[in-house]
């Protein structure tokens, strides 16, 4: 009971030192405005919604196969009076469904050797960012609802593709569905409300019948039957 005693009044004597007094209001005014701002926006919900990318590829043309997208995230305040009117948020993008190690493609058939066809995604127009999963890859935007009276609002980002050249693919229509996206905090929280939101894309990739002779001739002759009454042109 002695000793019981002694490490209750070590217990009081800490709790009346000056540090304690100085950390503990501190400490609870933190817990309070980080609780406050997590409520803030707990009532704005959004959405993502993309246009995908849908591109022509020739195999034999010596340039990679550039395109671009837009991907927008909406947002509706169901709460005027405490969410704010400016929503930050990043937006990441998985490989996809047909990913092979981590890299992306789209399908046709089984997808084995020419019925594959291999594209990337970038942020840039100068195609030296990937968009990607990560922090170092994502997007960086933000929705604003302009006056506190704005229900709804949304923001558009653009990003682009590459398929590389000269891929060794069939004449085919390709596909890689979904892809999805998530919407994350610009600290990268993936599943704390509002952030968690999902949405999905499809790449679709046509690629053109074409013949290439090497080395070429100088001159071809083509011989035909014609089955019309005029001549053909």
């Amino acid at each position: 009971a002695v000793e019981q005693g002694r490490e209750l009044q070590l217990v009081r004597d800490l709790l009346h030192q000056p540090i304690v007094n100085r950390l503990l209001p501190r400490l609870v005014l933190c817990c309070m405005l980080a609780l406050g701002a997590s409520g803030a926006a707990a009532a704005i919900t959004c959405t993502i919604s993309s246009s995908g990318i849908a591109s022509v590829y020739s195999t034999t043309a010596p340039a990679d196969n550039d395109s671009q997208g837009s991907v927008t995230v909406s947002c509706l305040r169901n709460d005027l009076a405490n969410d704010p009117t400016t929503f930050n948020y990043t937006l990441r993008v998985n490989d996809g469904a047909n990913a092979s190690n981590g890299l992306s493609y789209a399908i046709s058939g089984g997808g084995g050797g020419p019925n594959r066809v291999r594209y990337e995604l970038y942020r840039d127009a100068s195609y030296t960012t990937l968009w990607g999963a990560t922090p170092a890859t994502q997007i960086s935007g933000a929705v604003n609802f302009g006056s506190g009276t704005s229900a709804s609002a949304s923001d558009t980002q653009t990003f682009h593709a590459r398929i590389p050249a000269q891929q060794n693919v069939n004449a085919r229509t390709f596909t890689d569905n979904p892809i999805t996206m998530q919407l994350c905090s610009p600290l990268g929280l993936c599943a704390i409300s509002p952030y968690g939101a999902t949405g999905t894309m499809t790449v679709t990739v046509t690629t053109t019948p074409s013949c290439q002779l090497s080395p070429p001739p100088s001159s071809l002759c083509f011989n035909y039957t014609s089955f019309q009454t005029s001549q053909s042109t």
